[in-house]
């Protein structure tokens, strides 16, 4: 879903909807980009590369320019061509409303297996009350700026701005002055996009960030803590009565480690029953959710396709209006 919402269009000029047309333009294009890598790499290494890197970083060239070309010709366009196979598969099962069903099944497994991912789902959950609409809306700001970004470059790859039939940019990075390109392409991209919204669209990502590690940190921290607190209630009398015990089973040279062995073992077992209770409390809470997300698709799914019939108006009154009604209504004479 998400897939489909931020599908790009139209496609760049170098892609088309065949795999076979994506696969062979990368392949055109993939000599020339590994010539114009491995010449930029080395002139990076000329330019800023003190004297003691300048050989390594030269002989590292042709393979740096391999990898961008495998990167190219192999990694994107197979990028490409798995985007689209989930767009149409997206398509294929659109009419059975994946929006419903896939809660539900992904509610199922969450209602009997959550307890083995309480950290997971506790994470999920505080990203979803925290920061899911705001990172979503985030996310769309962010596309649109990239695609005005894009869209500008573009634009910029065919200005001949001396007449000559090349474009200028093409000629920069022909002579291997990627310095100049570099410089070109961030201006381009600072005068197409809107400071305010890209700014805005990080901060709102950062904070949901921040609200998932914020709850992580207190929700098991309380964990921890308690199992600590529990830990020092017990080691008093375990001191009492069991360091001397041990202290005699341990050799004379050991016998001063009967006190923090003791310390040690009540702890742990203390943060460990502290950590069960807590994977109890989220096993009943994961149960509650995915119990809820399932029967919530499932309906839906059923109303949708027509075998039940939800009135999402209607709504029963609490308790106490319904026993306060009698009361109110005239007796009959």
């Amino acid at each position: 879903r998400i897939l489909y919402r931020f599908r790009p269009d139209p496609f760049p000029d170098h892609c088309t909807k065949s795999p076979v047309a994506i696969m062979s333009a990368s392949e055109e294009r993939g000599s020339d980009l590994h010539k114009r890598t491995t010449s930029a790499v080395e002139s990076f290494a000329d330019e800023y590369m003190p004297d003691s890197m300048k050989d390594a970083v030269r002989q590292a060239a042709p393979h740096v320019g391999a990898f961008v070309d495998f990167v190219a010709t192999k990694v994107v366009p197979l990028g490409y061509i798995a985007y689209e196979k989930a767009l149409a598969g997206y398509e294929v099962i659109k009419p059975y409303d994946p929006e419903d069903l896939l809660p539900a099944i992904l509610g199922l497994f969450i209602c009997f297996f959550g307890g083995t991912y309480l950290t997971l789902i506790a994470a999920v959950e505080a990203y979803h009350l925290a920061g899911w609409r705001t990172t979503t809306k985030a996310l769309q700001a962010l596309y649109v700026n990239a695609q005005r970004a894009l869209e500008a470059s573009r634009k910029d790859d065919k200005v001949d701005a001396d007449g000559d039939g090349e474009p200028d940019v093409s000629e920069l990075i022909a002579k291997g002055e990627i310095n100049d390109v570099v410089k070109r392409k961030v201006g381009i991209v600072l005068k197409s996009v809107n400071p305010d919204e890209v700014t805005d669209a990080i901060g709102a990502i950062n904070a949901g960030f921040l609200a998932v590690l914020a709850t992580l940190k207190i929700q098991f921290a309380k964990a921890i803590t308690l199992g600590a607190a529990i830990g020092d209630i017990i080691t008093k009398p375990m001191l009492r009565f069991g360091e001397p015990i041990l202290a005699r089973l341990l050799p004379e040279d050991l016998e001063k480690w009967a006190g923090p062995l003791i310390k040690y073992t009540c702890k742990s077992i203390a943060i460990s029953l502290a950590w069960m209770l807590q994977r109890i409390i989220s096993s009943f809470h994961s149960a509650v959710r995915g119990g809820l997300m399932c029967a919530r698709g499932v309906l839906s799914y059923l109303n949708k396709q027509g075998f039940i019939s939800i009135n999402h108006e209607v709504r029963v009154k609490p308790a106490k209006q319904r026993m306060r009604l009698p009361m109110m209504c005239p007796k009959n004479k």
